[in-house]
């Protein structure tokens, strides 16, 4: 009997046992995939963390780089109108210093005149001296005499002073005209503004707009390849801009871009003739703006080419 407790006991102490080494194992098992599981938690948050870091890089990179194209694109605009002011600059000194040889040859001929006008004051005084000389003669006759002698002795000289004497007044007369022209550069020069470049004109409807781009862009293309301007369309409503450093290309551009609007009809025949008619209207106010101009300023009568340029001023400064 008490052998039976005996084995009854253990058998009782090893359940017991037992049953605390699986709880212990089971204990255990649960804590090892707790942690496996924190662990891979933590391995998808690096995981997460790193493509987000990538991401963005990269986008850092992308926009970086970006910015890098704006920032030389803009450069490279600044330096093209850098390289065309440059240029300008440069022809205006040309004519700046053709002016001036031009005034200095005038003044050289000033010069002269004044001495050949000494001359003929000397060249009287010795006329009326000969008169004295033939005091015995009416006023007339010794006068008379004293030409006759003169034209016959001098007649050579006194052709040619005459000759030189009109080139000298059409030099002298076109000489206030050049001053005039030297003026009014400078007062361009310096005064007009660098946007003064382009024409704003007007567009009644979006329609219109299109006509004028035309299929594929090419009403736009003609227009440009016959009037010499860029044509600039952008989102802005309701108008087209034009843009030329050549005042009068862009005014020819302006006039027969109206006409087009006008008459609906927009298409590379009709384009050329627009300009065609624009040219012919913008030269006529070429020429009445310079007439007008030369007219105000005392010299109407100057040569066409300085009535042209006189003209054409009128669209650098309007």
């Amino acid at each position: 009997m008490p052998q039976t407790f005996a084995i009854a006991l253990a058998m009782l102490l090893l359940g017991v046992a037992t049953g605390y080494y699986f709880r212990y194992l089971h204990a255990l098992s649960k804590k090892r995939s707790l942690e496996i599981d924190i662990k891979e938690r933590e391995v998808d948050a690096e995981k997460k963390a790193l493509e987000t870091i990538e991401k963005a890089e990269a986008k850092a990179a992308t926009i970086e780089q970006e910015a890098k194209q704006e920032r030389k694109s803009q450069e490279e605009k600044i330096s093209q109108k850098e390289t065309h002011l440059l240029k300008r600059e440069e022809m205006l000194d040309s004519r700046q210093i053709d002016l001036d040889s031009q005034k200095e040859l005038i003044q050289t001929k000033i010069t002269e005149i004044k001495s050949f006008k000494a001359q003929l004051d000397e060249r009287k005084n010795d006329i009326e001296k000969k008169l004295e000389e033939v005091a015995g003669l009416t006023q007339e006759e010794a006068l008379e005499k004293v030409i006759a002698r003169v034209e016959t002795e001098h007649a050579d000289d006194l052709r040619a002073r005459v000759e030189k004497l009109d080139r000298q007044s059409d030099e002298a007369f076109e000489a206030k005209a050049s001053n005039i022209l030297l003026a009014a550069i400078h007062r361009v020069g310096n005064n007009i503004p660098s946007n003064v470049m382009t024409a704003h004109v007007e567009i009644p409807s979006d329609d219109l707009k299109g006509k004028v781009i035309g299929k594929e862009g090419r009403n736009v293309r003609a227009f440009e390849r016959a009037t010499g301007v860029d044509v600039l369309i952008d989102e802005t409503p309701g108008y087209i801009v034009l843009s030329s450093f050549d005042p009068i290309r862009r005014e020819i551009a302006r006039v027969a871009l109206e006409v087009l609007l006008k008459d609906g009809r927009i298409q590379p025949a009709k384009i050329e003739e627009a300009v065609d008619t624009a040219r012919k209207e913008v030269a006529t106010i070429v020429r009445k703006m310079g007439e007008k101009a030369a007219y105000e300023a005392g010299v109407p009568n100057l040569h066409p080419d300085l009535i042209s340029i006189l003209g054409r001023l009128h669209f650098r400064t309007s």
